[in-house]
């Protein structure tokens, strides 16, 4: 699945009741307000929408240097971690060091959900 390429901008035109979300070649949304005045809840979403071809960009190229710290990580532990002694053992398990291991394997995840996402995979 291919999407048209960003940028993508919103209008601001005050008082229209819609927010239409362009790229340079064509119209991608158009975003109705309800109510038929401003609504800023539209516009946050709006907003979000002319952003997506940015995040998915910034997820791509996060995803490979978070792989590349849990591997490093990983390869540490497994020919390091045993060698230290235990004081040392146990002051990296109290400054949380095995939690930042635990939260770049779930931003792995997360990134690699909001990609497929974005392609047309997982919903």
């Amino acid at each position: 699945m291919t999407y048209t390429p960003g940028p993508w901008t919103t209008d601001d035109r005050p008082g229209y009741a819609a927010r239409t979300i362009y790229s340079p070649h064509r119209r991608i949304a158009l975003m109705l307000y309800d109510s038929g005045s401003e609504d800023p809840e539209i516009d946050a979403n709006a907003a979000l929408i002319t952003a997506a071809p940015e995040l998915l960009a910034a997820c791509k190229a996060v995803l490979p240097h978070v792989g590349a710290i849990q591997d490093r990580t990983a390869a540490w532990i497994g020919s390091e971690y045993d060698k230290l002694p235990d004081d040392e053992k146990f002051s990296l398990r109290e400054t949380g060091f095995f939690d930042l291991i635990d939260q770049a394997n779930e931003l792995r995840e997360m990134v690699k959900t909001v990609i497929a996402k974005a392609e047309g995979g997982a919903r």
